[in-house]
């Protein structure tokens, strides 16, 4: 048996996150006005999630807040809403943790 060491920490932040993605989540499926704004939020705690941490906490935050919302609102929804925002929220964050948007920002002026 192996003897593995859970951080504690990133078990924190991967629950708060959860939270508040299916909060938002929420909002963007029961308030119809709110839904152009928090389209847009919705991928930036995952990115946060993906920046402090490793992309293991951050896929399973992705997957747990899809559970949630397959409870409370429909399933079919939660899964592809899930995938749209947690892929998005993914490449943002390796995106800003590896540096490659100041490289494809300067791809683009040269």
């Amino acid at each position: 048996m192996q003897n593995k060491t859970y951080n504690t920490r990133a078990l924190a932040e991967a629950g708060l996150t959860i939270a508040l993605t299916v909060i938002i989540m929420l909002v963007n499926i029961y308030v119809p006005i709110a839904s152009l704004v928090a389209n847009f939020i919705v991928p930036i705690p995952i990115t946060i999630l993906y920046i402090r941490h490793n992309y293991k906490v951050t896929l399973i935050s992705v997957i747990a807040s899809g559970i949630f919302i397959a409870m409370f609102y429909n399933p079919i929804y939660a899964i592809s809403s899930m995938i749209m925002v947690g892929f998005t929220g993914v490449v943002l964050g390796y995106c800003v943790k590896n540096k490659k948007i100041l490289e494809l920002q300067l791809s683009f002026f040269p």
